[in-house]
Protein backbone atom coordinates (compact mmCIF):
# COMPACT_ATOMS: atom_id res chain seq x y z
CA UNK A 1 0.00 0.00 0.00
CA UNK A 2 1.44 3.55 -1.18
CA UNK A 3 1.40 5.77 1.51
CA UNK A 4 1.49 9.48 1.39
CA UNK A 5 4.95 10.10 1.25
CA UNK A 6 4.84 7.95 -1.79
CA UNK A 7 2.22 9.57 -3.14
CA UNK A 8 4.32 12.83 -3.22
CA UNK A 9 7.20 11.49 -4.55
CA UNK A 10 5.50 10.23 -7.17
CA UNK A 11 3.68 13.30 -8.07
CA UNK A 12 7.03 15.10 -7.83
CA UNK A 13 8.94 13.04 -10.26
CA UNK A 14 5.85 13.67 -12.30
CA UNK A 15 6.16 17.03 -12.01
CA UNK A 16 9.76 17.08 -12.69
CA UNK A 17 9.12 15.24 -15.91
CA UNK A 18 6.54 17.07 -17.19
CA UNK A 19 8.92 20.44 -16.34
CA UNK A 20 11.90 18.82 -18.17
CA UNK A 21 9.75 18.49 -21.08
CA UNK A 22 9.17 21.64 -21.38
CA UNK A 23 12.80 22.83 -21.09
CA UNK A 24 13.38 20.69 -23.71
CA UNK A 25 10.90 21.68 -25.87
CA UNK A 26 11.24 25.29 -25.20
CA UNK A 27 15.05 24.75 -25.84
CA UNK A 28 14.71 22.68 -29.21
CA UNK A 29 12.20 25.88 -30.34
CA UNK A 30 15.44 27.86 -30.80
CA UNK A 31 15.57 29.23 -34.24
CA UNK A 32 18.62 28.26 -36.48
CA UNK A 33 19.80 31.24 -36.27
CA UNK A 34 21.29 30.98 -33.05
CA UNK A 35 23.92 28.20 -34.11
CA UNK A 36 25.48 30.51 -36.93
CA UNK A 37 28.77 30.70 -34.29
CA UNK A 38 31.32 28.96 -35.18
CA UNK A 39 33.36 26.47 -32.84
CA UNK A 40 35.57 28.48 -30.34
CA UNK A 41 34.32 32.23 -31.49
CA UNK A 42 34.09 34.90 -28.87
CA UNK A 43 30.91 36.04 -30.07
CA UNK A 44 28.57 32.91 -29.10
CA UNK A 45 25.09 33.91 -28.27
CA UNK A 46 21.84 32.64 -27.40
CA UNK A 47 18.43 34.12 -27.98
CA UNK A 48 16.23 34.79 -24.93
CA UNK A 49 12.19 34.77 -25.00
CA UNK A 50 11.79 38.07 -26.69
CA UNK A 51 14.35 37.10 -29.14
CA UNK A 52 17.60 39.44 -28.43
CA UNK A 53 20.54 38.39 -28.45
CA UNK A 54 22.24 38.03 -25.09
CA UNK A 55 25.84 37.19 -24.32
CA UNK A 56 27.04 33.78 -23.38
CA UNK A 57 28.08 33.26 -19.66
CA UNK A 58 31.47 32.74 -19.64
CA UNK A 59 32.99 28.63 -19.65
CA UNK A 60 33.53 25.86 -22.21
CA UNK A 61 31.69 25.87 -25.44
CA UNK A 62 30.66 22.28 -26.36
CA UNK A 63 29.37 22.20 -30.29
CA UNK A 64 27.43 18.87 -30.55
CA UNK A 65 27.83 17.90 -35.29
CA UNK A 66 26.77 14.63 -35.02
CA UNK A 67 23.15 12.68 -34.27
CA UNK A 68 24.58 9.59 -32.40
CA UNK A 69 23.96 8.99 -29.29
CA UNK A 70 27.84 7.63 -28.19
CA UNK A 71 29.98 8.13 -24.87
CA UNK A 72 32.79 10.60 -25.19
CA UNK A 73 36.43 9.19 -24.68
CA UNK A 74 38.78 9.95 -21.97
CA UNK A 75 39.86 12.93 -21.26
CA UNK A 76 36.08 13.62 -20.84
CA UNK A 77 36.72 17.25 -20.00
CA UNK A 78 36.61 17.13 -23.95
CA UNK A 79 33.56 16.00 -26.31
CA UNK A 80 34.94 13.24 -28.84
CA UNK A 81 33.32 10.12 -29.15
CA UNK A 82 35.87 8.94 -31.73
CA UNK A 83 39.92 9.30 -31.92
CA UNK A 84 40.23 7.59 -35.06
CA UNK A 85 37.98 10.40 -36.85
CA UNK A 86 40.04 13.82 -37.02
CA UNK A 87 38.55 16.65 -35.19
CA UNK A 88 35.95 16.00 -32.55
CA UNK A 89 33.06 13.75 -32.91
CA UNK A 90 31.33 15.25 -30.32
CA UNK A 91 27.57 14.18 -29.27
CA UNK A 92 24.90 15.10 -26.80
CA UNK A 93 25.58 12.46 -24.28
CA UNK A 94 29.52 13.55 -24.91
CA UNK A 95 28.63 17.15 -24.56
CA UNK A 96 26.61 16.19 -21.08
CA UNK A 97 29.44 14.51 -19.83
CA UNK A 98 32.50 17.01 -20.87
CA UNK A 99 30.24 20.00 -18.84
CA UNK A 100 29.53 17.87 -16.09
CA UNK A 101 33.80 16.84 -15.54
CA UNK A 102 34.77 20.93 -15.04
CA UNK A 103 32.98 23.41 -13.19
CA UNK A 104 31.69 26.05 -13.82
CA UNK A 105 28.85 27.38 -16.33
CA UNK A 106 29.53 26.15 -19.97
CA UNK A 107 27.46 26.42 -23.25
CA UNK A 108 26.05 22.94 -25.64
CA UNK A 109 25.75 24.56 -29.13
CA UNK A 110 24.70 22.40 -32.08
CA UNK A 111 25.88 22.54 -35.89
CA UNK A 112 24.92 19.23 -36.87
CA UNK A 113 25.81 18.67 -40.77
CA UNK A 114 22.03 17.66 -42.89
CA UNK A 115 24.53 14.58 -44.25
CA UNK A 116 24.62 13.21 -41.42
CA UNK A 117 22.99 9.66 -40.81
CA UNK A 118 20.30 11.00 -38.11
CA UNK A 119 19.22 13.77 -40.57
CA UNK A 120 16.68 14.67 -43.88
CA UNK A 121 19.26 15.77 -46.34
CA UNK A 122 15.86 17.03 -48.37
CA UNK A 123 13.94 18.81 -44.92
CA UNK A 124 17.37 19.42 -42.76
CA UNK A 125 15.49 18.33 -39.75
CA UNK A 126 17.74 15.72 -37.38
CA UNK A 127 16.80 13.19 -34.65
CA UNK A 128 19.02 11.79 -31.74
CA UNK A 129 17.78 8.42 -30.93
CA UNK A 130 18.86 7.80 -27.39
CA UNK A 131 19.38 4.58 -26.41
CA UNK A 132 19.45 5.28 -22.51
CA UNK A 133 18.83 8.09 -20.33
CA UNK A 134 20.98 11.36 -21.12
CA UNK A 135 23.65 11.72 -17.82
CA UNK A 136 22.27 13.84 -15.08
CA UNK A 137 23.11 17.52 -15.70
CA UNK A 138 25.10 18.28 -12.55
CA UNK A 139 26.79 21.44 -13.70
CA UNK A 140 25.39 24.67 -14.81
CA UNK A 141 25.10 24.62 -18.47
CA UNK A 142 23.38 26.29 -21.34
CA UNK A 143 21.26 24.62 -24.20
CA UNK A 144 21.84 26.35 -26.64
CA UNK A 145 19.26 24.39 -29.43
CA UNK A 146 18.22 25.04 -33.33
CA UNK A 147 14.53 24.56 -33.13
CA UNK A 148 11.93 21.84 -32.53
CA UNK A 149 10.91 22.48 -36.22
CA UNK A 150 15.20 21.39 -37.00
CA UNK A 151 16.00 18.85 -34.14
CA UNK A 152 14.17 16.02 -31.80
CA UNK A 153 15.80 14.41 -28.98
CA UNK A 154 13.73 11.34 -28.04
CA UNK A 155 13.60 7.31 -26.67
CA UNK A 156 14.33 5.18 -28.96
CA UNK A 157 15.62 2.03 -27.28
CA UNK A 158 16.27 1.19 -23.63
CA UNK A 159 13.19 1.48 -22.10
CA UNK A 160 11.18 4.21 -20.19
CA UNK A 161 13.17 6.92 -18.70
CA UNK A 162 13.87 10.79 -17.96
CA UNK A 163 15.66 12.02 -21.00
CA UNK A 164 16.91 15.28 -19.19
CA UNK A 165 17.88 15.36 -15.52
CA UNK A 166 19.17 18.24 -13.68
CA UNK A 167 20.53 17.59 -9.91
CA UNK A 168 19.70 20.37 -7.21
CA UNK A 169 21.36 23.07 -6.83
CA UNK A 170 22.64 23.59 -10.73
CA UNK A 171 20.62 24.76 -13.36
CA UNK A 172 20.33 24.45 -17.04
CA UNK A 173 19.17 27.30 -18.86
CA UNK A 174 17.46 26.29 -21.96
CA UNK A 175 16.05 29.79 -23.05
CA UNK A 176 12.70 29.32 -24.54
Amino acid sequence: MKTNRDLATSYNCDVTSRWLSLALAALLALPSAAFATPWGADSARSLSAAGSATPAQPGLVYQVNMTGDAAGLPPISRCDTDIFTSGDQCTLRAALQATNSVSGEDTITFNIPASDPGCDSATGRCVINLTQGLPDVTESVNITGPGADVLTVRRDTGGDYVVFNVTPPKRCHCPA
